[in-house]
């Protein structure tokens, strides 16, 4: 049981590393999304395979905070490109083009 619950810490460890400076692209969205609900399946798996309640719980518990946190940083990010882009476009919509 010890082993497989090492094995998933550090298989999200390596994940967050991977993902701490992703680009705000959207395919590096649907990649962001696509390795998050990989590591999901794996972590229900392996909680099947532990069949521990208490355990299970703990891991869901974990991808729900782990599921907030990226949907923080995603909500971040696209607020950032939203006002950047509205600075680059309202110039232009009002009529007044920088030279």
């Amino acid at each position: 049981i010890l082993q497989i619950l090492n094995f998933w810490k550090n298989k999200i460890a390596t994940f967050r590393r991977h993902y701490c400076h992703w680009q705000p692209t959207p395919s590096a969205h649907k990649q962001h999304h696509a390795v998050a609900m990989q590591l999901k399946s794996y972590y229900f798996r392996s909680a099947f395979l532990i069949n521990n309640i208490s355990s299970f719980m703990d891991i869901q518990d974990h991808i729900q905070k782990q599921q907030r946190a990226i949907g923080r940083r995603l909500s971040r990010i696209w607020k950032f490109q939203t006002e950047v882009q509205l600075y680059i476009t309202l110039p232009f919509l009002s009529g007044f083009i920088p030279l």
